[in-house]
């Protein structure tokens, strides 16, 4: 039972989909639906809402002691009125088995692990206010259960305190988290005494992030909108900032005692990650990773996995209406169509081909309401995460061309009149990067040899695409290269003494420098398999997804940060022009920073289908 120190304020009820549900189930037309085949008590009368005032449902929670019956009620407010309660996030559990709790007045069934959350929020003597969307939303009503999902990121951001419910199981360690921690700190000098302790807490993390919560679509949007929250197992409370404290501090110390405790650390990294990138504030690229992250959790209903998340989107208004009518297909290509409109960019466009997709999706639209992603695919965030240091549509905003067919989506773009004509092997590939690159251009320049200035010029995009390096040795020399005005631009040891001096002063050394250069050949032909490497007609480098095939099209499309790897289909009478489908991004030497739109080619539309 809760303690109540001060004025009671709700919890709100968040019903993610039963536990023992793993796969989609179209039948359930909302997220919050009861099973069909359970036996449930009538709720009683609900008083109508209205849309049009913001309006919703609380539960007053009924004092009692542990042995007493839960009882509640409900009364309606206005979000807009700012009233105060605390919003719980919970999954079903077990729809067959059910406890009786007193709801209106009325004798209602209500699965166990609902039963038990509200049990363990109950005060001896006061009232506690609760959202709960089994109970506060009328689940025989579809239109109230439409504007209600509507709302959830309002009712969710609106909580005084959201409560993470992840059961009544007793998880081993979960409230020494706090004392394990602070032992680590003290004895920081000491790695010996700190394995232990390191060790019982990376497990204690592992049964936390373990829970089914972390596995529901609807408890990321949960955990991320209100102000404060907790996780709750059982009597025992742990605060959100705790938590992020122990698992930062997992990763401070691990790398440095023992890299096999590391690995056993990402299940907890992959799961507590979205929270600490979302928490402090919606962007983009954050909402877009997350509808990514998406994909591997479960959802009752396939449409949940992309309206869960609506409420973490970055805008003012609602960025589709919840429509449970609507196929999966409609939702998805709705969906990113609006996030381009929104951002003026093609960010969202960035994916891995899924080896599995509703086949009424075109080629361009992501599949978000699709299933598991496969682990060795490349996770959106990884992606994003290097895009600001290109600009392949030199600042050109995305263009949609509104009277595009259905499934058609038409961009405005430049045709770089290049296409994939060789793919290559990685040892061939890494070839046009050590050829002459670091230890051959340091070495030749200390020797005051010369240096082949259209080597450097083909090897440094290649170089900085590869590595995400940026080191002013490397923007030196093509600087160099750029103020002499000649192809034929020969580089001594003077003039490059400068650059070396900033790579020593960067990297330490020349030789750590070298070891980048080895590192990256190392993992390349480790990742192999999920890239194509390939050359275009105009001898350009480049790299796609495994898709990219010989005589596929590169293009750059305005608002895109790198081009496009499109793949021509046969000519449709019904659409005007060249149609395409959608094949990968790519990162394609010589035309990452808007060269492409420098050149004299006409604009043109795009279509992609």
């Amino acid at each position: 039972m809760m303690d109540c120190p001060k004025e009671s304020v709700a919890m709100t009820l968040h019903a993610s989909q039963p536990q023992g549900h793993t796969a989609t189930e179209p039948g359930n037309l909302a997220p919050h639906a009861s099973s069909t085949g359970r036996s449930e008590r009538h709720l009683g009368t609900y008083e109508a809402l209205d849309p049009a005032r913001h309006q919703i449902r609380i539960l007053n929670l009924l004092p009692g002691s542990w042995e007493d019956p839960v009882r509640c009620n409900t009364f309606v407010v206005s979000l807009d009125e700012h009233p105060i309660y605390h919003a719980l996030s919970y999954v079903w559990g077990d729809p067959d088995v059910t406890r009786e709790i007193y709801f209106n007045g009325v004798e209602t069934l209500i699965t166990t692990n609902l039963f038990d959350a509200l049990r363990r929020q109950r005060c001896l003597d006061k009232v506690v206010k609760i959202w709960a969307d089994a109970l506060c939303i009328n689940q025989a009503d579809m239109g109230e259960k439409g504007h209600q999902v509507q709302n959830m990121g309002d009712i969710f951001s609106h909580a005084e305190l959201g409560i993470m419910w992840l059961g009544e199981t007793e998880i081993p360690g979960f409230e020494e988290i706090d004392q394990l921690c602070g032992n680590m700190v003290e004895n920081e000098s000491e790695p010996d005494v700190q394995m232990p302790a390191l060790e019982r807490l990376l497990e204690t993390m592992k049964h936390v992030t373990s829970q089914p919560w972390w596995y529901r679509s609807w408890t990321l949007q949960e955990a991320v909108l209100p102000p404060q929250i907790w996780f709750q197992c059982s009597t025992h409370k742990l605060r959100w900032e705790l938590l992020k404290d122990a698992f930062k501090l997992l990763l401070k110390k691990i790398p440095k005692i023992r890299y096999p405790v590391y690995l056993n650390m990402l299940p907890v990294a992959r799961q507590l990650w979205p929270l600490l990138v979302l928490r402090p504030g919606r962007q983009w690229t954050h909402f877009i990773s997350a509808l990514n992250v998406s994909k591997s959790r479960l959802a009752s209903n396939r449409r949940d996995k992309v309206y869960a998340l609506i409420g973490l989107a970055p805008t003012t208004s609602p960025l589709l209406t919840v429509d449970y009518s609507l196929q999966c297909f409609e939702i998805c290509c709705a969906l990113l169509v609006e996030i381009i409109h929104h951002t003026g960019d093609l960010c969202a466009l960035l994916r891995e081909r899924e080896r599995e997709r509703d086949p009424l999706l075109p080629s361009w639209a992501p599949d978000w309401c699709g299933d598991k992603i496969l682990p060795d695919e490349m996770d959106f965030g990884v992606i994003a995460g290097h895009l600001d240091q290109f600009d392949a549509a030199k600042g050109r905003t995305a263009r949609i061309l509104s009277a595009s067919a259905p499934g058609v989506l038409t961009l405005l773009g430049k045709s770089t009149d290049d296409q994939v004509t060789l793919i290559i092997g990685v040892d061939e590939f890494v070839s046009y990067l050590t050829y002459e690159v670091l230890d051959a251009i340091l070495s030749a320049a200390s020797r005051g040899d010369l240096v082949n200035a259209g080597t450097i010029r083909d090897i440094i995009p290649a170089w900085q695409r590869c590595t995400g390096d940026e080191d002013q040795y490397l923007i030196q020399v093509q600087q160099l290269i750029q103020a002499s005005q000649s192809c034929a631009f020969e580089a001594r040891e003077d003039d490059l003494s400068e650059a070396l001096r900033s790579l020593v002063k960067k990297n330490g050394s020349i030789e750590a420098s070298c070891k980048r250069l080895r590192d990256f050949i190392y993992l390349a032909k480790i990742h192999w398999p999920r890239f194509t490497y390939f050359l275009t007609h105009g001898g350009r480098l480049g790299i796609g997804s495994r898709e990219v095939q010989v005589s596929d099209r590169v293009r750059v499309l305005f608002g895109g940060k790198v081009p496009f790897i499109l793949r021509p289909v046969r000519q449709s009478k019904s659409i005007a022009g060249q149609s395409y489908e959608y094949v990968s991004h790519a990162f394609v030497q010589g035309i990452m920073h808007g060269e492409a739109v420098e050149e004299s080619s006409e604009e043109e539309w795009i279509n992609l289908v």
